[in-house]
């Protein structure tokens, strides 16, 4: 494992941003960013490290044109305790959590509350586990919709329709793998619809131009032409 050093680029706002450097066997710096936001610069064995940062403040603004593509899909769910009177979110409304204690388990939106029956409502491991059972069924059936009719808008590019598997994600809303499987996180189902359907085309573009550049900017403002709105939207959104 070849050794790592941390470089600090400094932004125009005076934040410092770390850049993960390794050394290797090559003959270009390689920089790349990630879905984390994590920053990686792979340099030419017994390249000069103040060369090298000085190369990466001249990339600075792609760096951070790449984090902010990225900072808009990382989810950023505030901690739950699952109790009464909690707020949850269910596509973008807020709805205050009612326990009701019975045998038969259920969960149901009635009016402004999320309503929870179980036989340990004071449980918050149980609570919070039929939760989830009741998001993620829901996440799959509003998905799996969304993205049948969003597909529709990439008719004619001879492209087979996604596969789509619902899994939570600990840094993305979403992603998209090579051979066109999309995985979304049932967390986003507490956003906007908007803000869904925005995560849905951003990766849906992904499976023309694996890429954020120029051709991946394009498909997406002509499949979604107010598609930075919805992104700050939903980079703003905590439930």
């Amino acid at each position: 494992m070849p050794a790592e050093t941390i470089l600090y680029l400094t932004r125009s706002n005076g934040g410092r941003m770390p850049v993960h450097l390794l050394h290797a066997d090559r003959k270009s710096l390689a920089i790349s960013v990630y879905p984390d936001l994590r920053v990686e610069a792979v340099a030419p064995m017994g390249a000069d490290v103040e060369r090298v940062r000085e190369k990466l403040k001249k990339r600075l603004p792609w760096i951070l044109r790449q984090r902010w593509y990225f900072e808009g899909l990382l989810p950023h769910a505030p901690p739950r305790r699952h109790v009464a009177g909690e707020t949850h979110c269910y596509l973008g409304r807020q709805y205050r959590l009612k326990l009701h204690q019975g045998e038969e388990r259920g969960v149901k939106l009635n009016g402004r509350f999320l309503e929870v029956t179980t036989p340990e409502p004071k449980d918050a491991t149980v609570v919070r586990r039929q939760l989830e059972g009741w998001y993620q069924e829901r996440a799959k059936a509003y998905f799996e919709r969304k993205l049948g009719e969003l597909f529709e808008r990439l008719r004619g590019r001879d492209i087979p329709p996604p596969r789509l598997t619902v899994r939570r994600m600990k840094t993305r809303w979403g992603s998209c793998t090579s051979d066109g499987h999309i995985l979304l996180n049932p967390d986003l189902i507490q956003t906007p619809s908007h803000c869904v359907e925005y995560v849905i085309v951003h990766e849906l573009c992904h499976l023309v131009h694996p890429n954020h550049g120029a051709g991946f900017k394009r498909l997406l403002v002509n499949l979604l032409p107010d598609w930075e709105k919805r992104k700050r939207r939903l980079a703003e959104f905590r439930g």
